[in-house]
């Protein structure tokens, strides 16, 4: 899960894409349904019903929209009534309770108190159908209006006439098909959403106490939780058994569906390993560009000096000799064969870098003083003495 967040972050573009790569293997949609899968729910919509009337005594509006604060209030109820004494409270999320202590349990909701479960104020019918409420005045459903046909297309999977053979095989592209829709979801969405079918959950593993099958369950919030608020009473009663199905098989397997599937995660890994690579080799590729920079500019400055100390050289022969022309000229070539032939015995030795007589003398002394000794021995031999000026 870890792998699928980070990519959420870091590319949301691309975490849709695979997701929607993925569905393409289990469902078959057509190209408006299969757009609108990457649709969210409208957040400037106001929600309806008792969170959305005016406070007149406060003169503020609504102030529970389906965002993490609101949730958190919300989590409120969803812990209390998932304790172990209440889930196994017969008729829960059926039977009603008070209309008083719920209109005051809203109140407190919207201005997002602290409420104390344990006083006794408000029974667990009473938050159930508080509950209940909230779900029921969202502008859109949980699951979301653009994924309904899809939610409708996994319950369709499983047909009565199905072999058991094929009925596991079914049932994984179904879980599959479902987690990819679940991951698509607004994130507030897909948090309360997890939160409710948990509880759901638990509610159902209890029915020999509460009376409250998953079926029961689906057919309470089937219409608040899938269910588009737009649609007529003609097609809901149509609709309706294909939407409780949907809402069974979510809170039959609520402890697996928000798991992302196998063979997504393994994609999403390889595609960060291949933008960490990517991103290593850009790393890479600059240092070594401002190594070689840094190496050329070396070089360059080492040349500039070796040819500031040869002039200097050259200078100060100039300045002080008082021989005849042709002496110094022939001197003055012996140093220059001398710096030469150092250059070229360092770029035979050295081939990637290129050295000057200076850089030789440092690092060869040995060398550099034997080249010395037999150039001046040489100049000593050619180059006749002055004689005293004819008087």
């Amino acid at each position: 899960m870890e792998a699928i967040l980070k990519l959420q972050k870091f590319n949301p573009e691309k975490f849709v894409e695979l997701c929607r790569m993925h569905l393409t293997f289990t469902l078959d949609l057509h190209d408006d349904e299969f757009s609108a899968l990457i649709e969210k729910c409208d957040e400037k919509k106001k929600p309806r019903g008792y969170f959305s009337r005016f406070m007149k005594e406060k003169s503020i509006t609504e102030v529970m929209p389906l965002n993490q604060e609101t949730i958190s209030h919300i989590y409120q109820i969803i812990e209390y009534l998932g304790r172990e004494i209440n889930i196994c409270r017969e008729g829960l999320f059926r039977k009603t309770g008070s209309l008083a202590r719920q209109n005051e349990l809203k109140t407190l909701l919207r201005i997002g108190e602290n409420i104390d479960f344990n006083s006794g104020l408000y029974t667990v019918h009473d938050c159930a159908s508080v509950l209940k409420s909230f779900l029921s005045e969202l502008q859109e459903p949980l699951l979301s209006e653009a994924h309904y046909s899809a939610h409708c297309q996994i319950a369709d999977m499983m047909k009565d006439d199905v072999l058991p053979s094929q009925k596991q095989s079914i049932f994984e592209r179904q879980l599959k098909a479902t987690k990819l829709l679940l991951l698509l979801l607004p994130v507030d969405n897909y948090c309360l959403l997890k939160y409710l079918l948990l509880l759901l959950n638990q509610i159902q593993n209890c029915q020999e106490q509460n009376k409250m099958t998953s079926e029961n369950l689906a057919t309470l919030f089937a219409p608040h939780i899938i269910c588009p608020r737009k649609m007529t009473p003609e097609d809901l009663k149509q609709s309706f058994p294909r939407m409780a199905k949907c809402i069974t098989l979510l809170i039959n397997n609520a402890t697996s569906l928000f798991e992302p599937p196998k063979e997504l995660v393994q994609d999403v890994l390889i595609y960060l390993k291949e933008m960490k690579y990517e991103g290593i080799l850009q790393s890479s590729d600059k240092e070594l560009q401002e190594e070689n920079n840094e190496v050329r500019t070396e070089k360059v400055k080492k040349h500039v000096r070796s040819r500031s100390v040869g002039n200097a050289i050259k200078r100060h022969l100039l300045k002080n000799s008082h021989k005849k022309k042709d002496e110094l000229d022939y001197r003055h070539s012996a140093y220059d064969m001398a710096l030469s032939v150092s250059k070229s015995i360092e770029t035979t030795s050295f081939k990637s870098k290129s050295y000057d007589a200076l850089d030789l003398e440092v690092k060869e002394p040995s060398k550099f003083a034997e080249i010395k000794k037999s150039f001046l021995r040489s100049s000593r031999k050619k180059v006749p003495k002055l004689g005293k000026p004819d008087g």
